[in-house]
C-alpha cells in the first residue's frame, strides 16, 4: 500500500468513526419527524448512572400505609419495580415518617422513558386483577370494571415471566403468569381459550387467556407495557398509597468531570504511543478510538449495571489492560524492526506477546463475568464495565492493531525492506 492510499484510508476511517462518535455521545435529545414527534437519544445518554454522575429527579410523596404494612415493605416493592420495569436497581429510596422520597435518573433509559413517567409507574398501586368479563366485539366500548367480576387478584400470583412471539409481521408481547394453589382454584371459573379482561388499578387495561389450570397468558400492547405488568405482578399491589407532593431536578456534574478526566487519561496514553513508536503508535490510536466508541454504544444500547464509582474503576482497569498490551505488542515489533524486515518484526512481535495477551484477557473476561454475577453495588457494576472492555481490548490487540499496523506501514521507517 502506498503512502497516499494509506492516508486516504486513515482519513476515511477517521471521518466515519468520528461521525459515529458524535452521535454516540451527543448529549441533547434530537427531535425529528412530523411535528418533532420522534426523538433520538444518543447511546451515552441512555447509560444509567448513579446520582453522583448525572442529573436526577427527586419525587417527594405522602405515604399512607395499608393496615399491617410497614414502610420497609413499600420501599422493597418500589425497588423491585424499578429493577423489573426499568432495570434501575440503585435508586435512592428513603422514608421519614409519612414522607417517602425517591430519586431516579433524569437520563432516558433504553425505552426513552422520562423520569416523571418512571416515578409515576413505580409509585402507582399496581393492582392487577383478572375479570370473568369476556372480551367480545359487542362489549369493547361498553365493558366496565366491576369488583364483583374479579376472579384472580393480588395474592393469587406465584411467578411471572415475559416473552415475545412473532407471527408474520406481528409481534405479540406475552406475560406468562403461574398461579398458586389459591389462584388456580379461583381460575377454575374461567374457560380455556376465552379472552378475559385484565384490570390495572380498577381500570380495564388489556386481556388474557387461560392456558391451563394454573397458567394465564396476558397480552400486552408493547414491550414497555409487558415490563410494567411483570414489575407489578412480581412486587404485588403496593402496600399503601403515595400522593405526589413535589418533584425537584438536581444537576450532577460528576459525569462531566469523570468524562473529561477519562478523556485526559486516554489522550495521555495516545501521546505515549506516539512519542515512543511514532507512526506505529497511530495504529494503536485508531484501534482504541474505534473500540471506545463501540464501548459507549454497547453500554448505552445493550444496557447493564448502573454506572457508579465501581464502574469507573472497571473502566480504568479495562483501558489500562488495552493500553498495556498495545504498548508491549508495539514494543516487541519496534525491538525487532532494526534487525529484521518489518513483516518479520511484526510476526515475531505478535508471537512474543500472543500467549500472555491471550491468558490475561481470558482471566479478565472470566473475572469480569464472575464479578458481574455478584449482585452488589460494587462488584456488579465493576464486573459489567470490566467485562465489556476486556472483550473489546482483546478485539483491539488481536485484531484491530494488526489491521492498522498494515495500514500505517508505509509511514514507518524501514517498513518497506
Amino acid at each position: 500500500m502506498s503512502k497516499k492510499a494509506s492516508a486516504i484510508v486513515l482519513v476515511i476511517v477517521a471521518v466515519i468513526v468520528l461521525a459515529i462518535a458524535f452521535f454516540a455521545v451527543y448529549p441533547v435529545t434530537i427531535s425529528y419527524g412530523q411535528d418533532g414527534y420522534k426523538q433520538y437519544h444518543s447511546p451515552l445518554s441512555l447509560i444509567q448512572t448513579s446520582s453522583l454522575y448525572t442529573d436526577t429527579v427527586e419525587g417527594t410523596y405522602t405515604l399512607r400505609l395499608d393496615k399491617d404494612v410497614t414502610s420497609d415493605t413499600v420501599v422493597k416493592q418500589i425497588g423491585k419495580r424499578l429493577d423489573n420495569i426499568y432495570g434501575y436497581y440503585a435508586c435512592p429510596i428513603s422514608v421519614n415518617g409519612d414522607t417517602l422520597t425517591l430519586t431516579v435518573p433524569k437520563t432516558a433509559n433504553s425505552e426513552k422513558t422520562s423520569a416523571e413517567t418512571v416515578l409515576g409507574n413505580v409509585t402507582a398501586v399496581g393492582k392487577v386483577e383478572i375479570l370473568n368479563t369476556v372480551v367480545s366485539n359487542n362489549n369493547n366500548n361498553s365493558a366496565k370494571y366491576s369488583s364483583s367480576a374479579v376472579v384472580v387478584k393480588d395474592g393469587h400470583f406465584k411467578s411471572v415471566k415475559a416473552r415475545t412471539y412473532a407471527s408474520g409481521t406481528n409481534t405479540y408481547f406475552i406475560v406468562e403468569i403461574t398461579l398458586n394453589d389459591e389462584g388456580t382454584k379461583a381460575a377454575s371459573a374461567l374457560s380455556t381459550g376465552t379472552a378475559y379482561y385484565v384490570a390495572l388499578d380498577e381500570s380495564l387495561s388489556t386481556y388474557c387467556y387461560k392456558a391451563s389450570n394454573s397458567q394465564i397468558q396476558l397480552y400486552a400492547q408493547s414491550q414497555a407495557q409487558s415490563n410494567l405488568y411483570v414489575g407489578y405482578l412480581n412486587s404485588g399491589a403496593l402496600g399503601g398509597t403515595l400522593s405526589l407532593d413535589d418533584t425537584v431536578t438536581h444537576t450532577g456534574i460528576g459525569g462531566l468531570i469523570v468524562a473529561c478526566a477519562f478523556a485526559a487519561v486516554v489522550v495521555i496514553g495516545w501521546i505515549v504511543l506516539l512519542a515512543k513508536f511514532k507512526a506505529l503508535g497511530i495504529a494503536g490510536i485508531y484501534s482504541q478510538l474505534i473500540v471506545l466508541v463501540v464501548f459507549v454504544i454497547v453500554v448505552g444500547l445493550a444496557g447493564g449495571q448502573v454506572f457508579n464509582t465501581a464502574s469507573l474503576v472497571g473502566l480504568l482497569c479495562g483501558y489500562a489492560l488495552m493500553l498495556y498490551f498495545t504498548y508491549t505488542q508495539f514494543a516487541a515489533i519496534h525491538g525487532y524492526a532494526s534487525e529484521k524486515t518489518f513483516a518479520s518484526a511484526c510476526h515475531r512481535g505478535y508471537a512474543d506477546t500472543n500467549k500472555l495477551n491471550l491468558i490475561v484477557h481470558a482471566v479478565a473476561v472470566v473475572l469480569g463475568a464472575i464479578m458481574w454475577l455478584i449482585p452488589t453495588l460494587v462488584t456488579a457494576p465493576f464486573g459489567n464495565i470490566f467485562l465489556y472492555l476486556a472483550v473489546l481490548s482483546f478485539i483491539a490487540t488481536f485484531g484491530l492493531n494488526r489491521l492498522f499496523v498494515k495500514v500505517v506501514a508505509p509511514f514507518i521507517e524501514g517498513a518497506s525492506k
